[in-house]
């Protein structure tokens, strides 16, 4: 029931018949009256430009009392409580759309969908199903000779003998001769076929494309003695790397690198060079290494190279030498040390050697006698040495020390050098 708010008329106290002493209120919202007699206000038949009209959008307008409902048109969806419909995109998945997806596809529209072709097919039934369009059948699909059908498409050919021109329809003659014929000199055209042929004193090869003259080298190899190369109507020998070509003109001679001036001489080699047949190597100083440029020096640092001494390793330019801790002395092998005693060479004779293991004195080679003392066996020649530019320091009176043990080394050495 529709309640409207009903009041009195001021001064209705006698009120004549088809007077009334009451006067209604507006109907309430969404019905339509005056008042006395209200219904309900469809906002489905509003005309455009009502306030009250429905605000229904793709959706058809059902009224109820008192409101109305939007219901969606096929084709759309409501995305939310309000009265709006959005359109529903059945090409997203192919289980919404019936179309071809193999040589068609599926095109949106404003509440539906359409399907279509693939350009080069057709279809019979609406785009559900496509099927490859022949090209050739209409008019040989434009082309001059031959139509060849594809799937999905079409192409143009012209057969032996002819060349499809630039719009890939019409067939010119093929002049072989302007291609990529490869024929090394001449090429005379005919209708379907070309031919190569060769200038005098040139014959064909089999291939029937390249020339050929007469090869030197193919004779006792140009009498070169190690390279032949032919050229048009001559030849001449040639040399590998490291050798040049004699005065003969035929002979390779070796090159001698080490007597050529580089930027150092000695064929670029900073120290040494070393020629052979063909080539040339730098060489180094004893205690020195090829760099990696293979022409410069660098030092060896020995001491690098495991168990070169047993306690102290010393490098310098071109050698080195090994030194003891404290308390220990250096062999006679220059490497190993020994652990010093209250005496110098644990007692025995200088040109013995004392033996750990059994803690006795042995003579070295050349040398006989108990060990404690020791004699040359043959003199031969007496070398007296005279070191001038040596300062003498306390640590040389010690002969367990270093510098006394390399300096005895060192004496001993050039003695055995001047000998020999």
């Amino acid at each position: 029931m529709l309640r409207v708010t009903c009041t009195d008329v001021k001064g209705a106290i006698n009120v004549t018949a088809g007077e009334k002493g009451f006067k209604c209120g507006p109907c309430p919202k969404d019905t339509t009256g005056d008042g006395e007699t209200c219904e309900d206000l469809d906002e489905c038949l509003l005309e455009v430009g009502d306030p009250r009209r429905h605000q229904c959008v793709n959706a058809n307008c059902v009224n109820t009392p008192g409101s109305y409902s939007c219901v969606c048109k096929e084709g759309y969806h409501k995305d939310g409580e309000d009265n709006v419909c959005y359109d529903v995109d059945e090409c997203r998945s192919d289980d919404t759309n019936d179309c071809d997806w193999i040589f068609g596809y599926c095109n949106n529209t404003d509440g539906g969908y359409e399907c279509l072709c693939d350009p080069g097919f057709i279809s019979y039934d609406g785009g559900f199903t496509c099927e490859d369009f022949d090209e050739c059948l209409i008019d040989n699909g434009g082309c001059e000779r031959i139509c060849i059908n594809n799937e999905g498409s079409y192409e143009c050919d012209c057969g032996v003998a002819y060349i499809l021109t630039f719009d890939e329809h019409t067939c010119e003659e093929l002049d072989e001769c302007a291609t990529n014929t490869k024929c090394e000199f001449y090429c005379d055209d005919f209708v379907g076929h070309y031919e190569c042929h060769c200038p005098d004193l040139f014959l064909a090869d089999e291939n029937g494309r390249t020339c050929n003259h007469i090869n030197e080298c193919k004779v006792n190899y140009g009498n070169c003695s190690h390279e032949c190369e032919d050229t048009i109507g001559s030849f001449y020998c040639d040399c590998p790397k490291g050798w040049r070509l004699g005065s003969d003109k035929r002979t390779c001679e070796d090159i001698d690198e080490c007597i050529q001036l580089g930027e150092r001489g000695q064929g670029g080699c900073e120290v040494g060079c070393e020629n052979f047949n063909g080539g040339y190597v730098c060489t180094c100083g004893t205690g020195y290494q090829l760099t990696n440029d293979t022409v410069s020096c660098e030092d060896i640092d020995e001491c690098m190279i495991p168990e070169t001494c047993e306690q102290k390793c010393n490098n310098t330019l071109g050698s080195y030498f090994c030194s003891c801790t404290e308390d220990y002395t250096l062999r006679e092998d220059r490497r190993t040390c020994r652990q010093n005693t209250s005496e110098c060479n644990f007692g025995c004779h200088e040109k013995a050697e004392y033996i750990e293991s059994n803690s006795t004195c042995v003579c070295r080679p050349g040398y006989s006698g108990n060990g404690t003392y020791c004699s040359i066996d043959d003199p031969g020649v007496v070398v007296e040495v005279t070191l001038a530019d040596l300062e003498y320091t306390e640590v040389l009176g010690d002969c367990t020390s270093a510098a006394y043990i390399e300096l005895k080394g060192d004496v001993e050495t050039a003695g055995s050098s001047l000998i020999r």
